[in-house]
């Protein structure tokens, strides 16, 4: 299979020095309170292929040791911030997967990108006594009280991506957001070749620190780079539309803008769609690759290049990281996701064949 990846995958995943105790207080009723020996199971060449190599954490292995009997006595909740978007859905999408191929019960909630929801959804799960809790949250630090009352309870709380210092949970997973959004400069100077460039920049105007990151490392990358140059920032919050407004507003302010980077699909295809709205000659870069976005990508249809985000890959890391401190593991609090799934990128001619991986189409 053909590789999109620019880094060779890890000899081990990168683990932060700073532990945390296994679970305490919740007895689970699953007999997983031993502690396990498990840290084997994360190196290069273990765990499941997405399509891109094998992940690097090996669950089928800490399923047997855990017991699959104990394991299949399990209710994990899953908490999202929504499923607006396809990366949202496909994450919960592996989970409930992997809880049908193991046997462990999984209920998903949707918050609705509602802080106040969001904590309605946890303190649900609560009060169901669940086993275990996964989330992507929408405000981690507005959550933080919340989220550290229900851990200290007894019901561990692993989230996909990096949260709020203030929150005290089991443990999450991390991956370098600035990283993303460097990468994707140098790719728009690499497109350039010298060239001068003139950019617009969007993201949302809430703290977000997964897109916020995204947005500080593309712009502190371009930088570096005497030929590219920021030109329009254009932050705002709402649906896909509010960010296609907020793009055509810039645009027309500045006829000079050639370059949109989105931090995610509203404002990918908001650019996208305010450049044919406009009639403008424009490359749109970003972070997401939902169906529609790699149609375009495939068909150089304005559409650049996009870092696609593999969802299933970061739900089974989820799921392992879970189920480890579960079993009365010593984990990082800050677990790396890999760098051959955290810096994917495509391009026009590669766009069909991740697709297909991505969707099966």
């Amino acid at each position: 299979m053909k590789k999109f990846i620019f880094v060779t995958f890890c000899a081990a995943v990168i683990l932060s020095i700073s532990v945390i105790t296994g679970c305490g207080g919740k007895d689970t009723g699953a007999g997983l309170n031993q502690s396990l020996d498990n840290t084997d199971l994360i190196s290069a060449g273990k765990g499941k292929d997405f399509g891109f190599g094998t992940i690097g954490f090996d669950l089928d292995t800490l399923v047997d040791r855990l017991g699959q009997d104990n394991v299949k006595k399990l209710n994990i909740g899953v908490s999202m911030s929504s499923q607006d978007t396809d990366w949202m859905r496909q994450f919960a999408e592996e989970i409930q997967t992997l809880g049908k191929q193991y046997g462990f019960n999984v209920r998903v909630l949707s918050a609705e990108n509602s802080e106040q929801k969001q904590a309605d959804d946890l303190k649900s799960f609560q009060s169901q006594q669940m086993d275990g809790i996964i989330i992507y949250p929408y405000n981690s630090a507005a959550l933080a009280q919340t989220l550290t009352e229900i851990q200290a309870s007894g019901i561990p709380i692993i989230s996909c991506v990096e949260v709020d210092p203030s929150a005290k949970i089991a443990g999450y997973l991390n991956v370098s957001q600035t990283a993303k959004g460097a990468m994707i400069a140098d790719q728009v100077a690499k497109d350039a070749a010298g060239a001068a460039r003139s950019i617009l920049v969007c993201c949302v105007n809430v703290d977000f620190p997964v897109l916020n990151d995204r947005l500080k490392g593309f712009e502190d990358q371009v930088k570096k780079y005497p030929n590219l140059k920021v030109a329009q920032r254009k932050l705002t919050a709402g649906e896909a539309e509010a960010y296609l407004d907020a793009i055509k507003e810039g645009l027309v302010a500045d006829e000079s803008v050639d370059v949109v980077y989105g931090t995610f699909a509203w404002p990918i295809m908001g650019g996208y769609n305010a450049g044919k709205q406009l009639n403008r000659k424009l490359d749109v870069y970003g972070v997401d690759a939902d169906e529609a976005l790699l149609d375009l990508l495939a068909a150089g249809d304005m559409i650049k290049g996009l870092h696609f985000q593999v969802a299933p890959a970061s739900a089974y890391a989820s799921v392992f990281t879970l189920f480890r401190y579960m079993a009365g593991e010593k984990i990082p609090y800050e677990t790396m996701e890999p760098d051959s799934y955290a810096t994917l990128w495509a391009t026009q001619k590669d766009a069909l064949v991740v697709k297909k991986s991505m969707y099966g189409k």
